[in-house]
């Protein structure tokens, strides 16, 4: 009975632990979503909008993302007065150790994401967006062109005047070819990958010293094989580099006398 009534105390004591445990993570959760939502306040009343108060202060490098010590630092800088590591938590729900717009406020973020994408498809870079939306005037834009010309051009997401304070991060009312990198770097084309060197599969001969044994790496089928796989990598060096009339799937590239090997042809 000692022992039966040992365990049903120690059940109780850890069933106490865990709700305990569930409980401090609920409220945990729970204060995180009000403090975020706190936050988001704060930003939008300094900055008129989180997109704007992100491009602005917390996404300075213009990377996508910031950590945790940056961010917060700079709820200190906003005078944020609730707990930004705590909040930091909560936002973070991929556990990355690192934020994006889209987890400090989604909807906006999404509203960033396709007003980019539009004006890559609209626009060759900063300078031509420029020019059609001010009709060819100066090299800046008003809040009102800029309004005109998003729907003269076939925006239809709404909230010009956000998406115009979010550009203009100078805050002079006009934007320039400063303020739209973000363009440039959206319409720079991605650099061309050189091909990787070809592996020689299917070589017919591979030519060695005279009198030399063959030597191959573990794994490796004999070069003297028909079509062997001989990874430039895998040559010995004892094995002579290929010639350059190396011709792959079948073509003998080394013969003659003073290699040692006769010439094949190809099946």
């Amino acid at each position: 009975m000692l022992g039966m009534a040992d365990d049903e105390s120690s059940a109780g004591s850890e069933s106490e632990v865990s709700s305990n445990g569930e409980e401090f993570e609920h409220d945990e959760a729970v204060e995180g979503r009000r403090q975020a939502r706190m936050l988001r306040k704060v930003l939008t009343r300094l900055e008129g909008s989180v997109l704007r108060a992100w491009r602005k202060a917390f996404d300075a490098e213009g990377d996508g993302r910031i950590n945790e010590f940056q961010f917060v630092r700079l709820c200190r800088q906003v005078k944020f007065l609730g707990d930004p590591c705590l909040v930091f938590r909560f936002l973070d729900d991929d556990s990355s150790g690192e934020l994006t717009l889209e987890e400090v406020h989604k909807e906006q973020n999404d509203l960033w994401a396709a007003f980019v994408d539009f004006c890559a498809e609209s626009f060759a870079g900063s300078l031509d967006m420029i020019q059609k939306l001010n009709g060819g005037g100066e090299r800046k834009v008003s809040s009102q062109q800029f309004q005109e010309g998003l729907h003269r051009y076939g925006w239809t997401g709404g909230y010009e005047l956000l998406l115009f304070d979010a550009v203009d991060l100078g805050g002079d009312g006009f934007i320039e070819s400063g303020d739209l990198k973000w363009l440039d770097i959206q319409q720079k084309p991605a650099p061309k990958l050189l091909s990787p060197p070809c592996l020689l599969i299917g070589v017919a001969n591979f030519a060695c010293q005279l009198n030399s044994p063959l030597v191959c790496s573990p794994g490796l089928q004999p070069a003297r094989e028909k079509h062997a796989l001989v990874p430039a990598f895998a040559q010995h060096s004892s094995c002579r580099p290929p010639l350059p009339s190396v011709q792959l799937l079948g073509e003998n590239w080394a013969s003659g006398p003073e290699r040692g090997v006769s010439k094949h042809k190809q099946l």
